[in-house]
């Protein structure tokens, strides 16, 4: 079976990037769980599933595949709860996927710190906190400020910055509570970090050996609220940062296992180098891969199929010279249930070129969640003149969406420390 026959097992996407996917022509079999399976109801290559097990669904894979005649040639996966799946149906299957224990030493931020000092990548001072001892432990050894956050999965859920020592204790036992109660009461490991000052930064790369070849490095615009990104804009950089960025990220890759694939990674360029945060083996997602298109010439979901199907992904120009795209979050401050929400205003706007709806009427908007996703209603792809253009404009679009809400139940008051 060649590289590009064959269909693409693509583990639990959304509805919007599996429409991408077949767009794209290729030929791949969707398998979700149930909270996605309404949406993928109708589709006939779909499997959808009450539970996505190794074993579940590795024995729907083999019934679909007898039933239809397919056979399977590469597995990929954009949602990283998801990736330890991947992995291990990849392993089961002999298909090309980053191995399971990478997988799992890039979800375990602890596990990453550890793997990356030990190799002398650069990387903000962390400690994982087995007891409260642990936080003083670790003031008196680095200043302040200092970050709180899960040592497990990606993402800015519950990230905390805390600028007193005497704060510590208070503010890890309201972060590590609320954590837990978003996750069913299951306790949730942290990590303390030391605070890092410089200009945050996201990248794509592809791994090959000793060869690193960046897809997209991109900036971000962030609020006041720690971990939480505005808009992604292209990067602008000299010819000295972008070896420093390339350099810095294989050794990150290569320490956590990673010989070949594509990954996503998110760096802090300081004045002494680029530090790196974090690191995931799926490219990077949420509003990234309108602006990847237009300023990379790089498609994202459709070179993750390529990777998957062992063929190296493509990037017209990871590099960018100046600033003419963004993709800005649109983040409410309202809060309840949404009776109303029009995109109509920000779309007649004749700087946005795309914008994607991420909530509808009946869903809920909360600003005090530990996790800003629940305030965002969508995003939107915009052109415009310079980082400064785009800092002016940005907070304010939220304006042009049109959104009343209503609070249907007593609101608890958030936890404050």
């Amino acid at each position: 079976m060649s590289l590009t026959s064959g269909s693409l097992i693509v583990i639990h996407p959304s509805v919007d990037y599996a429409k991408w996917i077949i767009e794209a022509g290729e030929q791949a079999v969707f398998v979700v769980g149930p909270e996605r399976a309404f949406a993928f109801q109708d589709l006939d290559n779909a499997i959808c599933l009450g539970e996505l097990s190794s074993a579940s669904v590795s024995r729907a894979l083999q019934t679909y595949g007898r039933e239809h005649g397919v056979q399977y040639n590469g597995v990929t996966c954009f949602v990283c709860e998801y990736l330890p799946l991947a992995a291990e149906l990849a392993s089961t299957m002999g298909l090309q996927f980053p191995a399971a224990e990478v997988v799992h030493r890039s979800r375990n931020k602890d596990l990453a710190y550890t793997s990356w000092t030990a190799s002398g990548v650069p990387t903000p001072a962390s400690l994982r906190i087995n007891e409260v001892a642990d936080l003083a432990a670790f003031a008196e050894k680095y200043a302040s400020p200092w970050v709180l956050k899960p040592a497990d999965g990606t993402g800015s859920a519950w990230v905390r910055r805390v600028d007193d020592a005497h704060d510590l204790a208070k503010a890890y036992s309201s972060q590590r509570r609320n954590a837990a109660g978003e996750r069913g009461g299951n306790q949730t490991p942290f990590l303390i970090q030391s605070f890092v000052s410089g200009r945050e930064l996201s990248a794509d790369f592809y791994i090959d050996g000793e060869t690193l070849t960046m897809l997209r490095v991109s900036a971000k615009l962030k609020s006041d609220r720690l971990g939480e990104v505005v808009a992604y804009y292209p990067a602008v950089t000299d010819v000295s940062e972008q070896q420093a960025v390339t350099d810095v990220l294989r050794r990150a890759a290569q320490s956590l296992g990673l010989r070949r694939g594509l990954a996503n990674a998110d760096l802090m360029l300081t004045t002494s180098g680029p530090l790196v945060l974090e690191m995931a083996m799926r490219p990077g997602g949420d509003c990234l891969p309108d602006l990847c298109r237009a300023a990379h010439g790089y498609d994202p979901i459709r070179e993750a199929c390529r990777v998957a199907r062992g063929l190296p992904p493509r990037s017209d120009q990871p590099w960018v010279e100046r600033v003419a795209f963004a993709a800005v979050h649109l983040m409410s401050d309202q809060v309840g249930v949404i009776e109303q929400i029009s995109f109509a205003d920000l779309i007649a706007d004749p700087t946005v070129i795309s914008c994607e709806p991420y909530v509808v009427m009946g869903n809920t908007l909360d600003p005090s969640s530990g996790r800003y996703e629940d305030r965002i209603v969508g995003s939107c792809l915009m052109r415009v003149d310079s980082v400064k253009d785009l800092e002016r404009r940005a907070p304010r679009l939220i304006d042009k969406v049109n959104i009343s809400t209503r609070i249907s139940t007593p609101r608890k008051a958030p936890v404050m420390s």
